[in-house]
């Protein structure tokens, strides 16, 4: 009797094995991550807030890798708290040449990794809801789009600062909660598809520019980066924007950008000091017309 027992147990597993390893193949082919890649300088407040809410509302995400740089110890220190506070994060620190080494070590941040999709983020983005990494990739590989396109929604109607009108682009629904367009209609946002600013993109499409182009730092690479698009491909997008800009201050020397300047660097970092954070809860699903803000944020302890 116990022999039969035996007999019955080997037959189940060998007949119903093969069809559970078939199925988590089929799953793992299909569910394709992607890195994040952020850049930072002496931003430690700022920085604090979108790692919050990254952590809070993206999923499936692979490598997070911060390509950061300071200008005195106050600031490592700052930064050292932020790694303590998340240490699955891989933090890059720039040398006493950032110009000549933030191309070899972005280089390093992107393509060390074999995952084939990667986003990149600057320090004063907020994430407002919920993403599933497996979902942009999907998307865009099923719906032949260049780049999945946290910043854009239907939401956005206005340019920052001055409110200018922005041409939408005309929206095809691809799926319930998903938008397809070309970049030749629209302008703002819609016609700006290499930015540094949460657009998921296949590195394979990326490698060539990011090798062999000239850049020494986040800004001159967008706008470098800028001038190499193909406004015949076409983009994803959610239905409402996940994430926006906070326009807090100007930390980049390379171009003007217009912000509300509602706090200085000083009076950032000692908020910093004293133990405070941007309250993050503040921004869940907050409805902005523009992918840029300019908001005061409100503090809490950390």
């Amino acid at each position: 009797m116990q022999h039969k027992h035996i007999l019955i147990f080997f037959f189940l597993f060998f007949a119903i094995t093969p069809q559970k390893l078939n199925c988590d193949e089929h799953t793992s082919s299909s569910q394709k991550t992607a890195d994040l890649v952020i850049f930072s300088f002496n931003r430690p407040l700022q920085l604090y807030a979108l790692l919050q809410t990254v952590h809070k509302y993206i999923t499936n995400l692979n490598q997070i890798c911060i390509l950061y740089r300071t200008t005195n110890q106050i600031y490592d220190n700052a930064y050292e708290e932020i790694q303590g506070r998340f240490p699955h994060i891989k933090f890059i620190k720039q040398g006493s040449n950032p110009r000549g080494d933030f191309k070899p070590l972005l280089l390093q941040c992107v393509f060390g990794s074999p995952v084939e999709y990667v986003m990149f983020s600057v320090d004063d983005d907020i994430v407002t809801d919920h993403v599933n990494m497996y979902e942009c990739t999907q998307a865009m590989e099923k719906h032949g789009a260049y780049g999945f396109y946290l910043r854009a929604g239907r939401n956005l109607t206005s340019h920052y600062p001055d409110n200018g009108p922005v041409l939408q682009p005309p929206f095809t629904q691809v799926e319930p909660n998903i938008l397809r367009y070309q970049f030749n209609y629209g302008n703002d946002v819609w016609n700006y598809p290499n930015n540094l600013d949460m657009t998921v993109f296949k590195k394979s499409n990326l490698e060539h520019f990011f090798r062999n182009a000239s850049y020494s730092s986040p800004n001159t690479l967008e706008g470098t980066w800028a001038g190499h698009t193909n406004l015949n491909n076409y983009g994803l997008c959610f239905n409402t924007s996940k994430k926006f800009m906070l326009a807090l201050n100007i930390v980049q020397q390379d171009w003007y950008v217009p912000n509300e300047n509602s706090f200085s660097i000083e009076d950032l970092f000692a908020r910093w000091n004293n133990g405070l954070a941007i309250n993050i809860e503040q921004f869940a699903q907050i409805n902005s017309n523009s992918f840029i803000m300019g908001y005061r944020p409100t503090f809490i302890k950390r």
